[in-house]
């Protein structure tokens, strides 16, 4: 009971980062589109999130 109740939340937890991955993904494009000059910066920052999500995803 205790193991499906862990894989749930790790299930539920990774459907959340990829979400959330895809949203990022998305605007950083558009911000792309809009001002390029930023583009390493949006970059970085879509980055740096999905390796901490993945981190909590591993770590969990």
């Amino acid at each position: 009971m205790l193991a499906k109740l862990h894989e749930d939340g790790r299930a539920y937890l990774t459907q959340n980062v990829l979400e959330h991955t895809g949203a990022l993904s998305a605007f950083e494009q558009h911000l792309m589109e809009i001002a390029p000059q930023g583009a390493e910066r949006y970059n970085h920052i879509v980055n740096a999130y999905v390796m901490g999500a993945t981190n909590r995803i591993a770590r969990w």
